[in-house]
Order: structure tokens, then sequence, then C-alpha cells
């Protein structure tokens, strides 16, 4: 209901009026109150507006104020929510919407009619005298965890139909995977930065270990990102410590049976996880937000949220659309077992199985494969529409209220951090559990500690058995003395024999080395018995370090 001003109060044209010229901020007005006819009985008093942030009117008059309590006299039952205020001559304001009411204001200073507004709720801190500054508001989240957060989209199952939440950090986003875009346009818009997927999503592009293949005498000397992976995975397992006579510099050696071969062309499965229930919590907050701006008809807010939802979804849907690839060389028919050992930092890893198994390692890679590739315009609209995003909110969010501002504020907060979240996961180790379940089928992994390089040189020459045992031992003890040249020597020769390697005084007690040479070869012989006491252990079926529950990849997320 709205008060009705007298029939013979209204005359003249709207159009002949001009809004009131409100231009400073925090400044107070001293206004003339009325109500009544002005030719009888008109009733003048004064009182008080406040000009707030963006040219808002707040309320100043005291709590007894003569305006309201004249007016509650005409209508006592429309007091509570009835504003009343006067404007200066030659001044005229239509519609006040955060208030509700609507006053119009003769020439001669008189006010010709008064309405109360609708029945809408005043929204929180109308009357506040805080205010948001705009650059706080558009720069108060960062967008490094929103990038990070996109790139589990293709490792999560189901992670593309989750992104339906206000999200911050558009503008980084935008520039970031834009780059995928090609043509001109969008290389200008988007400028620099990699075109392959796979590397813009940390798929690809880490280097891996130098190899050497035991018997086709392939070297790689340098791996891929595939054998970087496992060099990881490797890392991280706990270590057997076999029994050594001696202990000077302890490497690890990890032995890896590649018994399933990938296919050339292949998609590894997703990950599944629970990570769609904490994706209901930004997305819950944000259609919440939404929903109270909208009931406090703050429609600037409302829509800057349900904007921001919907760019965030459609881009995760688009960008998330990439299915996820794994390659290796075909290998040729009658090539042969692929046998070799992976050199790392202090560390060696080998790797038996055939030659299309251990190329998955060494020339394997992960990859995108996108329908709208090979421009991604799809990319590049939703990355410009993400910009857009950013700009209009920039631009209108502080022309809405306080409150409504608060709610924007909240919905970012509540979507930054499940981001947090999201980019806190380690993506590298996400890959390597795809890897190692999904691709290579869970592979027998064994991992031993020898104290010595001596004993680690002796046990990779049993565990490989290369066609080319002098070469292989070469290869990994290069040192080129006299008593190093005895005792590949001895060893070579057991080796290829098929005999215990148990050694005695004539082994070391070799004419032409002194007393302390002899010495120094009956201390490696020594280190090479235990290499073969740990090469028995091994074969004999060692207990593997690989618990069952470290491939079930279902992570608390």
């Amino acid at each position: 209901m709205a008060i009705t001003p007298e029939r013979s109060w209204i005359d003249g044209s709207l159009s002949a009026m001009s809004p009131l010229p409100i231009t400073a901020r925090h400044s107070t007005y001293s206004l003339t109150c009325w109500y009544g006819d002005p030719a009888t009985s008109g009733l003048l008093v004064s009182s008080s507006i406040g000009i707030g942030h963006g040219g808002r009117l707040y309320r100043q008059a005291a709590a007894k104020d003569p305006c309201r309590q004249a007016l509650s006299a005409h209508s006592p039952d429309r007091t509570e929510r009835v504003e009343c205020i006067a404007l200066p001559p030659e001044a005229f304001i239509e519609f006040f919407p955060k208030s509700g009411f609507f006053v119009l204001v003769m020439q001669e200073g008189y006010i010709r009619g008064l309405w109360t507004g609708s029945s809408m709720p005043t929204p929180p801190l109308l009357h506040s005298n805080f205010s948001l500054d705009v650059s706080g508001v558009a720069g108060f989240f960062g967008g490094d965890e929103a990038v990070s957060a996109m790139g589990t989209v293709h490792v999560y199952e189901g992670r593309r139909w989750l992104g339906w939440y206000n999200s911050p950090g558009s503008y980084e986003i935008a520039k970031r995977y834009g780059q995928l875009a090609c043509s001109r346009f969008w290389n200008g818009l988007y400028p620099g930065g990699s075109k392959d997927p796979a590397t813009l999503f940390e798929l690809d592009g880490k280097h891996g270990p130098r190899f050497a293949a035991a018997r086709s005498g392939t070297i790689i000397k340098e791996t891929g990102h595939i054998a970087h992976l496992l060099t990881q995975e490797c890392k991280k397992m706990p270590a057997e410590k076999l029994a050594s006579p001696r202990t000077s510099s302890p490497v690890p050696v990890t032995v890896v049976d590649l018994w399933h071969t990938p296919d050339p062309d292949m998609h590894p499965s997703r990950l599944k996880s629970c990570s769609a229930m904490l994706a209901s919590i930004p997305i819950i907050a944000s259609v919440g937000t939404c929903f109270v701006c909208a009931f406090f008809h703050d429609w600037i807010c409302c829509m800057m949220i349900l904007f921001g939802m919907l760019s965030s979804g459609l881009s995760c849907f688009v960008i998330g659309s990439g299915q996820l690839t794994f390659t290796r060389p075909k290998s040729a028919g009658a090539a042969p077992v692929g046998d070799g050992i992976l050199e790392a930092d202090n560390s060696i890893i080998v790797l038996k199985g055939s030659e299309g198994a251990v190329a998955a390692i060494t020339r394997g890679s992960y990859g995108l494969h996108f329908d709208c590739a090979p421009e991604f315009r799809r990319i590049g609209l939703c990355s410009l529409l993400l910009m857009t995003q950013f700009f209009v909110q920039l631009l209108l969010i502080p022309q809405g209220t306080l409150f409504g501002q608060f709610m924007f504020l909240s919905s970012l907060a509540v979507s930054a951090v499940y981001q947090l979240f999201l980019s806190s996961l380690n993506k590298e180790e996400i890959q390597r559990k795809i890897l190692m379940k999904s691709v290579l089928k869970r592979p027998a992994v064994q991992k031993y500690e020898l104290g010595t390089r001596t004993a680690m040189a002796v046990f990779v020459l049993l565990v490989l058995q290369p066609e080319d045992l002098g070469r292989q031992l070469w290869a990994l003890i290069p040192n080129d003395t006299a008593v190093w040249r005895e005792w590949k020597r001895v060893v070579v020769e057991k080796i290829e024999r098929q005999e215990k390697l148990v050694f005695d005084d004539a082994d070391w007690n070799v004419e032409g080395l002194s007393l302390k040479d002899q010495e120094l070869l009956r201390i490696f012989f020594i280190d090479a018995e235990g290499a073969y006491k740990g090469y028995l252990r091994h074969t004999n079926g060692p207990t593997s370090n690989v618990c069952e529950d470290a491939y079930s990849y279902k992570l608390d997320v």
C-alpha cells in the first residue's frame, strides 16, 4: 500500500523536472520537510540527509523526527516504513531504490507527493558509513590458486561438471589457458606461452634420467616426463637394507618388473574421488548469496554472482572436455627385451620387461585430446568470457549495496578456500598414480639399499644379465686401475660361468700387486659376495615393499 497525495497537489509535467545533482560523498544537506497543503495547514520542520558512498542518501534524523510524527498523525499504520524528507528549492529527485520511497518536488520547494516504497525488506548495513574500495574488491583474491585448481580438471573423473560457483582469479585463468587458441586475433589477445595442451596443464615437460639398455645397446641421454614420474615414485618408496660387510656410500637400487605392455595409444582411467561433495560447498555458497542479494533487491550483486557462476561453470566444462591420453612408440616385432637401467641421482632403477613396456617409460608421454583442436576456438571464447566477467564485476560490484558487496566477497572467499584445497594437491603424485595403476597395471616394484657402489654394480649385473657383462660393468664403475681391472675380470668370469660369487685367497693374492693392493682387492671381493647374497634374497621371492593399498588411489578429496 502507498500513501496517495491529494489530487489538488499534482499539476505540471514530470518532464520539466530534473534529478537532484548529488556529487559529494559523506556530506550533509540541511533540508526542509513538511506534510500537508502549503496553502492551508502545511507543517514545516527541519531535518537532514547524508550523502553516502556512490551518491546514495541516508537518514540522519533524530528518533523523534517531527516529520515522522506529522506523518504518523495522518497514517499511523504506515509510520514505521515511511521515510519523510524534503528537498531545497529548485531541486528534484525521483526514486531512492535502496530506501523505498518516491518524492516529487515543486520548483517552489514544496513536496508535491510522497509515496512509500514497496514492501521489500531493507538490506542490512544500509546506513553504515563503511565502504569497500573498488580496487580492494577486485584484487582481494589472487589467481594462482585458481589456475592450479583448473589443472586438476583432466585427472579426476567428473571434475569438469563441478565448476558452477563464483570463482576468483578469472583473469589469470583467461590469460593462462587462452594461449591455446590459435589465430591472429587470439594470439594478439593472449600472446606468448605454450600451444601444447599437455605442457600447459603440466602433464609433460619434465626431464628424466639417462637410460642404458642392457641388450640392444640403446642409450638415451635424457628421457622424458614419464621416466621422471617413475623416478620420483621410486624415490619415495622405503628401501630394504641388504646385509653388507661394509657401508661407505649407500646406493638405492629399485627393480621394476614391467609385466604389462601398454597400448601405443590409450586413454588412461581418471581417478575417482569424493571431491564432488566438497565442490558442492562453493556451489551452495554461490547460489545462496545470489538468492540473498535477490531477496533484498540488490540486483547488481545478484547478477554479478550469477554471471560468475555461469562463466566459471562453462569454462570448467569446456576446458575439462579434453581427454587424457598416453602414447608410446610402436616397437619392432623382432626387437629384443627392453631391459635396462635408469641412472638417477645417486640411485639406480632397473627396468625389466618387453621393448614396448620399457619404451612406455623411456619414450612415453601424456597428452590431451580436444575436439576443437588445433584452433581451440571454444577455449578462446571461454577465456574471453572469463576476462569479461572480471571487468564487468570490477565496474559494477561497487554500484551495489554494501551488504551485496559482502555477499559477493563471501561467495569468492568460499570458492577460494575450495580452490586452495585443489591447488594443494600434488598433481605430479596424481599423475604417478595414474601411471602405475592405469597405464602400467601395478608393476612389481622392489627397492633395496646396498652399502657400496661396488656391491650395487654386482647386484645390477646379476639382475639384468646383460649380453656384454664387461661393457655393462665398466659403464657402472669406470675406474681403471690394476686393482679394479683384476676385480672386474674375476667377477665377470664367475658370472659368465654361472658360478657362485664366493672368493678365497687365490682370488686376491695376485702376483704383481702390492700387499696394500691385495688387501683392497679382498675388500672389493667381499662387497661382491654381499651383493650376491642380496641377489639370492631377491630371486628367492623377497617380500615386496609395495603394500597392496599403495595403488588403491582413492584420495580423501
